[in-house]
């Protein structure tokens, strides 16, 4: 229905009308630029949206208008379904004006005030890094910036001019985003896995098939910017599109200025030493690389502890109750990604390891622990694949290791040397304010969600 000029309205109590206003005016008052006198008629205002004009008489656009923003309001429940939000109890309940500029960001003459980007997060660390972290350093004239973890609807995605989604893999999600490019909009896909080479001992392989991967492919195919954290793994991608895809490599970066301790109150506080480790179960696996090492360490130095944050290797579970292991282990378990990144801020540890399995998956991540040991001041021993040495300067900013004896020199040379490992320290921060630092590589996530 275009016309909306109903003589019946006005018998109707206000909050009968209310109710009784077809969905599809608030949906374009909510999307549309107003056209106020329409075709010379000043009792008539026209709403274009997605190239069609929608009329509606003065009254019942004020109205409606008036309704949008309630109904904009209701958007911020994410559990509401689009077809509760125009009941009774669904209008009347407004709890959250966040979500209410969107339906007020006009100027006088209808235009919008600013630009929407939406960006579609996961809940885990992953979320953090790529869309929370660079979101908290935007500086974005003429723009707003919103972030979900939650389901959102599809008439919710048409308000925003940019949309950002992360690691999508299901057809659902390919169809949505082909709707929105027919809308219009600009679609960024953020990813920082190799997702078309899941090996079987990784979890994410019992979610992510063949199907899934299809999926995936065509999802990067369809997006007007695929962003990834490394170039490994933005060659990776070429290999596996058919097309042209610009692919933009943007780093994992924190601020170095965020609340670390300085470097003369790193390490351990209470005369133990301590190696940390900090991981998911996707990294099950991992410790295999070194285990045998640890296991050495352990035996050498009797006031060594090992500190994980996060899931509990499966290797450190079978030696817990040992007599070497026993009360030697500090496990702090899992968070959220926000509570995680308060606590790295008071971890007091001596040496940092990053095993990881040298195979095609691991080859594309990135140096997350390198770069979240440095500002926490803990020299890095990490396993010699692209993730780490590209950021590792060999024996300078930390060690790379690929042999049993590797891993044992390099963590037996920082646990005896307390000065040495301040210095790798110095030289790690160098290395993250250089390269891994939010407030230079946010300027690449502007540029990024606004071009075009």
């Amino acid at each position: 229905m275009e016309v909306n000029n109903s003589d019946g309205y006005p018998a109707m109590s206000p909050r009968r009308r209310r109710l009784f206003l077809p969905y599809h005016v608030v949906r374009i008052l909510t999307g549309g630029e107003p056209i106020p006198n329409y075709n010379g008629r000043k009792d008539v205002t026209a709403i274009r949206w997605c190239g069609k004009d929608y009329k509606l008489n003065v009254k019942d656009f004020e109205l409606a208008e008036k309704i949008a923003t309630e109904v904009m309001d209701e958007w911020a429940i994410p559990q509401r379904k689009m077809a509760d939000f125009l009941s009774p109890d669904s209008i009347l309940k407004i709890h959250d004006i966040a979500a209410k500029r969107i339906a007020t960001n006009r100027n006088d003459d209808g235009t919008k005030k600013k630009r929407g980007i939406l960006m579609l997060k996961d809940t885990g660390g992953c979320g953090w890094w790529r869309m929370v972290q660079p979101a908290r350093y935007m500086d974005l004239p003429g723009h707003f910036c919103d972030i979900s973890a939650s389901q959102v609807e599809f008439d919710q995605l048409l308000d925003y001019d940019v949309i950002m989604v992360q690691r999508l893999h299901e057809w659902e999600n390919y169809y949505i985003l082909q709707k929105l490019k027919k809308a219009g909009k600009r679609i960024i896909y953020d990813i920082d896995d190799d997702l078309f080479n899941i090996p079987e001992h990784n979890a994410a392989s019992e979610i992510i098939g063949k199907d899934q991967q299809f999926a995936i492919k065509a999802c990067l195919e369809l997006a007007d910017v695929i962003t990834v954290s490394t170039e490994v793994l933005r060659d990776r991608l070429r290999e596996e599109l058919d097309g042209d895809q610009d692919i933009e490599v943007i780093p994992n970066a924190l601020d170095p200025t965020e609340g670390w301790f300085p470097l003369d109150e790193t390490g351990s506080p209470d005369g133990n030493l301590r190696l940390f480790w900090q991981g998911s179960s996707t990294h099950a696996l991992d410790w295999e690389v070194c285990i045998d090492a640890v296991d050495t360490m352990m035996k050498e130095f009797s006031n060594l502890r090992i500190m994980i944050l996060g899931f509990l290797p499966p290797v450190l579970q079978e030696r817990a109750n040992t007599p070497l292991y026993k009360g030697r282990i500090e496990f702090m378990g899992f968070s959220d990604p926000e509570t995680y990144f308060q606590m790295t801020k008071h971890v007091r540890a001596d040496v940092g390891v990053a095993p990881l399995v040298n195979d095609k998956f691991n080859e594309s991540k990135s140096s997350i622990k390198f770069v979240e040991n440095a500002l926490m001041g803990i020299p890095t021993v990490a396993s010699n694949v692209p993730a780490y040495s590209g950021a590792i300067s060999q024996g300078l900013n930390g060690y790379l290791a690929e042999t049993t004896k590797a891993w044992e020199d390099f963590m037996r040379k920082l646990l005896k040397d307390a000065d040495g490992r301040k210095k790798m320290v110095k030289h790690a921060r160098a290395t993250v304010e250089e390269h891994y630092n939010i407030n230079k590589v946010v300027e690449i996530w502007e540029d990024v969600l606004l071009e075009g």
